[in-house]
C-alpha cells in the first residue's frame, strides 16, 4: 500500500511538468436522445502508451456554480499524468443558468459517456466518472440501476467507477426517505445499484451537512443493502464544502445547515485538495486494473 501510495503521489507531484505535454482540446458531443451539443474539454494521457486495450478516462463534472470557475481542471491534469483521458462537459455556465433538478443533465452526463468510448485511445470498459457538489450528485445518481436503464443502452458500456465529492447527502437522504418521486427521477432510484464501486469524499465541516459527519453514512443506510454494498466514504476531518475550489468565500444559503438556512463556507485547502486528487487515483487505478 505504502509503494502505490508513494507511486501515486509521485504521478500527481510532477502534473505541472507532464501539462506541457498534455493536448487537450476543445470538443462537442450530443446529450442522450437530444440533437442538444455540449461543449468540453478533452484532456489525453501524458503517456501514450496505454496498451493494446486503450487507456482509462474519467468524465469530469463541474459544481454547482457552473463551468466558469469550474474546480475540475486540477483534476484533469493530474489524471492525465496518471495516464487517464479526460472530458469536462460544460453543463451550464453560470448558476442562473442551472436547472433545479440535477437528474435534468443526466443525458448530457451519459452522452459523454458515449462520446469518451468513441474517442481513439480510450478503454470503453474502464471509464469512471467524478464531481463535486451538484456534479457530485449526478455521479452518484449515475451509479444507480435507473439511470443506467433510462439514459444508455447495450451500444455502450456502463460508468466503471464512481467518485462523488462532498454530495448533498442530506438533501439526497431527505429525497429518499419521502418516497416521493419528481417528475425527472422516481422515488426509488437510489435503491438499485449497478454494481460498480462509488466512494464518497466527503469533510466534517462541511455547512450544507450543518457539520454533521455522519451525515453521508446516514444517507447511504436510508439507501439500503445495495448501496451499503458499493459506496464506501472518504471523510476528511475539518473540510468544509468546496475545499478544492482554490478560494475561500460564503454565501447564505436558503438549503444549507441541513434545510435550516445559513451562512455557507468554502474554504480553500489546498492540501486536502492535493490528497484527495492523489486518493481519488489510487481508488481508481485499484478498481479499473481488474477491468
Amino acid at each position: 500500500m505504502v509503494n502505490k501510495w508513494a507511486a501515486v503521489a509521485a504521478l500527481v507531484a510532477l502534473s505541472q511538468v507532464f501539462a506541457l505535454q498534455v493536448k487537450a482540446s476543445e470538443v462537442r458531443f450530443n446529450a442522450i436522445r437530444s440533437n442538444q451539443s455540449v461543449s468540453a474539454i478533452l484532456g489525453k494521457p501524458a503517456d501514450s502508451a496505454a496498451g493494446a486495450k486503450g487507456a482509462p478516462a474519467v468524465v469530469l463534472l463541474h459544481h454547482g456554480g457552473g463551468c466558469v470557475n469550474s474546480q475540475t481542471g486540477a483534476y484533469a491534469t493530474a489524471l492525465n499524468a496518471a495516464g487517464f483521458f479526460t472530458l469536462e462537459p460544460c453543463l451550464f455556465t453560470t448558476v442562473m443558468q442551472r436547472e433545479r433538478v440535477a437528474a435534468s443533465y443526466l443525458p448530457q452526463v451519459y452522452g459523454a459517456l458515449r462520446y469518451l468510448a468513441q474517442v481513439p485511445g480510450v478503454d470503453k470498459a474502464r471509464i469512471a466518472i467524478s464531481g463535486g457538489s451538484y456534479g457530485g450528485t449526478l455521479t452518484l445518481l449515475s451509479a444507480t440501476r435507473w439511470a443506467r436503464e433510462s439514459y444508455s443502452d447495450s451500444s455502450f458500456p456502463s460508468f466503471a467507477a464512481h467518485v462523488p465529492f462532498y454530495p448533498p447527502c442530506f438533501i439526497i437522504e431527505r429525497f429518499v426517505r419521502s418516497g416521493r418521486s419528481l417528475p425527472q427521477i422516481p422515488a426509488d432510484a437510489y435503491s438499485r445499484y449497478s454494481g460498480a464501486p462509488v466512494r464518497i469524499f466527503a469533510g466534517t465541516m462541511d455547512d450544507y451537512e450543518d457539520r454533521d459527519p455522519q451525515s453521508c453514512a446516514s444517507m447511504v443506510t436510508a439507501m439500503g443493502e445495495e448501496a451499503k454494498s458499493v459506496i464506501s466514504i472518504r471523510l476528511f476531518d475539518g473540510a468544509t464544502r468546496g475545499w478544492d475550489h482554490g478560494r475561500t468565500y460564503s454565501f447564505f444559503e436558503a438549503v444549507a445547515c441541513k434545510g435550516k438556512g445559513c451562512e455557507n463556507r468554502n474554504v480553500s485547502n489546498p492540501e486536502i485538495t492535493q490528497q484527495g486528487i492523489e486518493e481519488m487515483i489510487a481508488f481508481l487505478i485499484e478498481k479499473l486494473s481488474n477491468k
